[in-house]
């Protein structure tokens, strides 16, 4: 055996703490995205979508929390009651499932990083994309323009110039999005909401087609990057979120994985081996 046998009681120390953080860490993860679920839910329920609830999603993280936290627990035990070694078992089992759950995930996390990131074509003719597409193009050729007066304050640069043309810096009664404009039929209300919701929320504006200005939200706020629309911003977010995401699962792997090890290594270490044949050769003279 590579390792003394105290130095791999202090590893098995350190694991269940490690154990221990994780579950803390995992409980306020679950809590976190059922609030940030329940926040969609609850935007969703204000655009007229009440039918649909994701919330349920955070469920997994919960069990995974739970999990972390019972496989803590039996590791501390373990470690302490020195006759009931089954504690240590069900840390080790608990290892090599956490081990097994962790590298699935941040394998199919990272595919789907991947995936996204090679779907980054928007085609405004596919029909999915038309309605959102084409209410950006009805703003686009009146808000700010001669049919619907807008209110702009900031500094006319030369991108912008090309979206902003009628436009008053004092008048603050004018129209700063679409849905202010006299020509926007209020039965597109919800779909303005989602859109003013995805420019607010990913600082973007258009579809496929990107613009300088955001359209549904504020004219007077900044696109942080005019370079992608927000059908590319959406993906750009999804795939930096499943790619972090995988990295964080797979060196959480293999973690578990070395947990495993030095666990296995300290339960079959030599010295307690001897201990138990002793302990057998004892009880068979008695």
């Amino acid at each position: 055996m590579c390792l003394p046998l105290k130095t791999l009681k202090v590893i098995a120390l350190i694991q269940v703490f490690f154990a221990l953080a994780l579950a803390i860490v995992a409980f306020i993860g679950a809590y976190y995205i059922t609030n940030l679920l329940g926040k969609v839910d609850q935007q969703l329920k204000e655009l007229g979508v009440a039918f649909i609830s994701i919330k349920f999603l955070s469920r997994p993280f919960w069990t995974l929390a739970f999990g972390i936290l019972i496989v803590a627990i039996s590791g501390i035990l373990g470690t302490v009651l020195k006759n009931k070694k089954f504690f240590l078992v069900i840390f080790n089992a608990g290892n090599l499932c956490f081990f097994v759950t962790f590298t699935l995930t941040g394998i199919i996390a990272i595919i789907l990083g991947i995936v996204i990131a090679q779907d980054q074509t928007c085609s405004p003719s596919d029909p999915q994309y038309t309605t959102v597409q084409s209410m950006y193009d009805l703003a686009q050729k009146n808000l700010c323009k001669s049919p619907c007066e807008c209110y702009y304050s900031k500094d006319i640069t030369p991108e912008v110039s090309k979206e902003v043309i009628v436009y008053s810096k004092n008048d603050e009664s004018k129209a700063i999005r679409a849905q202010e404009c006299n020509y926007f039929n209020s039965t597109f209300d919800m779909d303005a909401q989602a859109i003013q919701w995805m420019e607010q929320k990913f600082d973007c504006s258009g579809w496929c087609i990107e613009y300088p200005i955001q359209m549904f939200n504020d004219v007077n706020l900044d696109v942080k990057d005019q370079q992608y629309s927000c059908y590319k911003a959406i993906g750009n977010y999804f795939k930096r979120l499943f790619s972090i995401s995988g990295i964080i699962f797979i060196i959480l792997a293999f973690i578990m994985g070395l947990m495993f090890i030095f666990t296995c290594c300290l339960g079959y270490h030599p010295e307690n081996q001897l201990k138990f044949d002793n302990y057998s050769k004892i009880r068979n003279q008695k």
